[in-house]
């Protein structure tokens, strides 16, 4: 991934499996989250602005099933 300025804005380009993946497409709402230990996570934006969370992923942050990226 790599940040491109375009009209006064910043965009990153997603990768297409992560996208499809999460179930994202276009138009779904993104926000990043900062963490206390500088750490970025992208999370879904619902139509009311709160975070959508996902049925796959336990409270300790990984994903069900074991797998990591």
């Amino acid at each position: 991934m790599k940040i491109v300025a375009f009209n006064k804005q910043y965009r990153i380009t997603l990768p297409k499996d992560l996208v499809e993946d999460k179930g994202w497409q276009a138009g779904t709402e993104l926000r990043f989250i900062e963490d206390e230990h500088g750490r970025i996570f992208l999370k879904q934006i619902d139509k009311r602005g709160r975070v959508v969370e996902r049925p796959d992923v336990q409270r300790s942050g990984k994903r069900g099933g074991g797998g990591s990226r």
